[in-house]
């Protein structure tokens, strides 16, 4: 008896704590957002100053993680094309870089390597294939297969150059697109995320493992310098970074007398990992998408 009741207040503590943390993140929570964007404007204000014709200074947050959104649509209105993307790495898609774009008439590809959140997408909305439209598909992308998914997708979306590229698998992805690249990848933009914790300057790539899966610390990826290196190589040129350090956006040369080019020091930005925090509007949800792929 006694320790039955023992474990009932226990459990009362801490249903009272979690309450308590609860209310004082909510009451916190407007405070840290007029932080986040008094940081944001700072920062931005300080590379219209260097970079004047930088697109980060476009960027918005609709479901992307802090900026993504309004840097894609600014790079896409100076280049146009078919409305075509692939991104890998996505969750479930409350929050990535491409959930906008379906919303406004583009067609596409997720792929991500958590069977978790796949099954929660294909509960929610009853499939995953939206032909004409969109595909959701659960893959763990590695060196063996990543070609020939390519393939697939560059057919779902009967296209031969997709428009907008996003790859972020946490760890190996400097060698999946570099592969990609040998095997004769093309788009007009693609978005990769790059290891800020190494300055310009610094070539760094971890080193790839096909099991890899991001363990929290700072070995993944690859630094910007590496990134710009390869990317040089297949004639892309890098154009911007978000405000927060996470993702490096490239122009296909091809299309690259649309922006100013400037030096890989001024367009890095440091790692701030806290602006991530970024609120826009009430929680993300996939209703609004739910409502336009009921349509196909």
């Amino acid at each position: 008896m006694f320790n039955k009741l023992r474990q009932r207040y226990k459990n009362q503590v801490k249903s009272n704590q979690n309450r308590l943390v609860n209310a004082i993140d909510n009451r916190l929570t407007p405070i840290k957002q007029y932080f986040v964007e008094k940081e944001i404007a700072e920062i931005l204000l300080h590379v219209q100053q260097r970079t004047p014709e930088n697109p980060v200074l476009h960027g918005y947050k609709v479901y992307s993680m802090v900026d993504e959104d309004g840097i894609i649509d600014f790079l896409f209105g100076k280049i146009g094309g078919n409305k075509t993307f692939l991104e890998i790495g996505t969750g479930d898609g409350r929050e990535n870089n491409t959930h906008w774009l379906l919303l406004n008439d583009w067609k596409g590809v997720w792929v991500d390597g958590s069977e978790t959140e796949y099954n929660a997408f294909n509960r929610y909305f009853g499939k995953t294939i939206f032909p004409g439209k969109f595909l959701f598909e659960n893959r763990f992308i590695d060196l063996q297969n990543i070609i020939q998914l390519y393939t697939h997708y560059k057919q779902f979306l009967q296209t031969d150059e997709i428009d907008f590229f996003s790859l972020d698998i946490d760890g190996n992805d400097y060698h999946v697109l570099k592969t990609m690249f040998e095997s004769g990848l093309t788009c007009k933009v693609i978005c990769v995320e790059y290891n800020a914790k190494f300055p310009p300057g610094s070539a760094v790539v971890c080193s790839y493992d096909p099991n890899r899966v991001w363990n929290g610390s700072d070995y993944f990826g690859a630094s910007l310098t590496a990134w710009c290196s390869l990317f040089e190589k297949f004639h892309y040129t890098l154009v911007c970074c978000n405000v927060n350090g996470v993702n490096a956006f490239f122009v296909n040369n091809k299309y690259m007398e649309s922006f100013v080019q400037y030096p890989v020091a001024q367009l890095h930005q440091p790692a701030r990992y806290h602006l991530s925090d970024r609120k826009n509007g009430h929680p993300a949800s996939l209703e609004y998408l739910k409502n336009v792929l009921a349509a196909y």
